[in-house]
């Protein structure tokens, strides 16, 4: 599954985090970064770009996490709604509380929820993920010893 998530809409209802957070944006990415730890879905989290000195957009790939930095004269809803209008994918799920971006994903209909709802689904999802299957095999000689060890041999 890939999300796209409404960086600073997110970092609004998360309750470790607020919008006069310093460095919010590096916090939201590192929570995103342990949230999606153990998962194979994709992130593209989008940021308004209020840099002055930088006047192109920025992207920034960290693992499964795709960082865009719009530039200072577009909008983080308005690049979203974008992707939206340009999307052609089911498998994209967008994560934003902004009536205008739930509207337009709506009208193409692509799945969206809300950021307290992405927070707790996610939450929920990674916690009570099934455990791996071991990858190492025991062997004739690691049985033995065990059968050894427990007294069965």
């Amino acid at each position: 599954m890939r999300y796209i998530i409404d960086a600073y809409n997110l970092i609004g209802q998360l309750p470790q985090l607020s919008l006069s957070t310093p460095n919010k944006e590096e916090q939201l990415i590192h929570f995103l970064t342990q949230l999606s730890r153990n998962s194979t879905d994709k992130f593209l989290i989008v940021f308004d770009g209020h840099q002055p000195d930088i006047d192109h957009q920025q992207t920034i790939q960290k693992g499964s996490l795709k960082i865009i930095y719009t530039d200072k004269c577009d909008s983080a809803d308005d690049y979203i709604i974008r992707k939206i209008e340009s999307t052609t994918s089911k498998h994209v799920t967008i994560v934003s509380s902004d009536r205008k971006i739930q509207y337009s994903a709506k009208r193409k209909k692509i799945p969206y929820i809300s950021c307290l709802k992405f927070i707790k689904t996610y939450r929920r999802a990674t916690i009570f993920k099934e455990p791996q299957k071991p990858t190492i095999k025991p062997n004739d000689p690691m049985i033995n010893f065990w059968l050894k060890e427990f007294g069965q041999l």
